[in-house]
């Protein structure tokens, strides 16, 4: 291995890829899997705008889970409604 302090060119380590499967030769027996698609975008996270319109009182808050009242938005079960 090369002395990575003593170069002048910046050392780069590979990481493996951790969205590929790790090929393990006792368990690879099942061709039928699917290698995960490259272009496939994960998730996306949606975060809209929250303006300060203040904060509820502190044991309010903390019941409901939010001291932002515009944040508070509680699960509704539409099936028994």
């Amino acid at each position: 291995m090369r002395d990575m302090y003593n170069s002048k060119r910046p050392v780069f380590l590979e990481r493996p890829n951790r969205m590929q499967p790790q090929v393990r030769p006792d368990k690879d027996k099942n061709e039928s899997m699917k290698q995960p698609e490259p272009e496939i975008r994960l998730a996306t996270a949606y975060i809209p705008n929250q303006p300060y319109v203040g904060l509820v009182p502190l044991q309010e808050g903390f019941h409901r889970g939010s001291m932002f009242p515009n944040l508070y938005q509680p699960y509704r079960d539409w099936r028994r409604h």
